[in-house]
């Protein structure tokens, strides 16, 4: 072995090795979070805008007559309300 050689393998000691692949290990950690953060924020954009899309959607139907938006409003939620005392009834019927 050459000197400089023998000089590269006394400078380089296994704490430097173990700190080395610490940090290298640490950092394939954070990627790989960040990774994955980012693509389920991509899929709750995308659904949020679906959302979105299907409200503005079936708001756009009302544009030119916004009564009948409130009248079909109070028509739906009148069915929720009646579907959720249907399920009370039946869980206090028992």
């Amino acid at each position: 072995m050459s000197q400089k050689q023998e000089q590269y393998t006394k400078i380089i000691t296994d704490e430097d090795n173990k700190k080395w692949f610490a940090s290298l290990t640490e950092q394939e950690q954070t990627d790989l979070k960040l990774n994955t953060y980012r693509s389920f924020r991509n899929q709750k954009l995308q659904k949020t805008d679906e959302i979105r899309q299907k409200f503005l959607s079936q708001t756009m139907k009302y544009e030119k007559n916004p009564t009948k938006f409130f009248k079909d409003e109070i028509e739906n939620f009148q069915y929720i309300a009646n579907k959720m005392l249907k399920k009370i009834s039946k869980l206090y019927n028992r």
